[in-house]
């Protein structure tokens, strides 16, 4: 009996103690790159970007459901080359299309006057283009290289929204409309546009 028990903690220990599994090393010496940082740090700033002005808020576990909530995401199309900050809002009775519309409209242009600029200096210093450069530093070997870089970052952004309204037959519980196949919400509308210009196109989320 003591010879088992002894064999179990030695398995036991043998566990605790081995080296990293292929996956676990492979991730270790991945690097994380600029863009790794920039997305993420992209993603983490939306995440508290506010839309009272447009009478949307964020969720709150616990609260009583607001009229139209928002949540964001931010991801790379890397068939595209576009980076994609989505939005997703949703409401808790369903709104026309043509209102869905322009709560499209409303959120990209917030986007669009919130981060674009025509001085370099405010681009610099405002435009979502700062989450992807070095702090306290730079590699950059001119003014033209710089804006090069601004540039670039800015035309390949791209503003993807998702308006849905809350199913009223679906359950508060996402297990329960997972079994019964009844969705928790129904797309109204998608909207998406590039970050520079003025287009926004619109897709019927039906």
């Amino acid at each position: 009996m003591k010879a088992f028990i002894s064999l179990l903690f030695f398995c036991f220990i043998s566990q605790c103690y081995a080296d990293p599994s292929v996956t676990i090393r492979k991730l270790m010496n991945e690097p994380l790159t600029m863009f790794d940082w920039g997305l993420y740090q992209l993603e983490k700033f939306f995440e508290t970007y506010p839309f009272d002005d447009l009478d949307i808020v964020r969720a709150r576990e616990g609260q009583t459901a607001p009229r139209r909530t928002i949540e964001s995401s931010v991801s790379y199309d890397w068939d595209r080359n576009r980076l994609i900050i989505r939005f997703y809002i949703s409401m808790i009775k369903k709104e026309s299309e043509k209102y869905a519309k322009d709560l499209c409209y409303s959120v990209t242009e917030k986007i669009r006057k919130s981060f674009l600029f025509d001085e370099y200096q405010l681009k610099s210093f405002a435009g979502l283009s700062r989450f992807f450069r070095h702090k306290g530093f730079s590699l950059y070997k001119d003014e033209k290289d710089r804006n090069n870089h601004i540039t670039e970052i800015e035309k390949v952004i791209c503003i993807d929204i998702n308006v849905s309204f809350r199913n009223p037959d679906a359950s508060y519980q996402l297990v329960d409309n997972l079994k019964t196949g009844i969705p928790s919400y129904k797309n109204i509308l998608i909207c998406e546009s590039p970050l520079l210009g003025k287009d926004i196109y619109y897709v019927d989320g039906k």
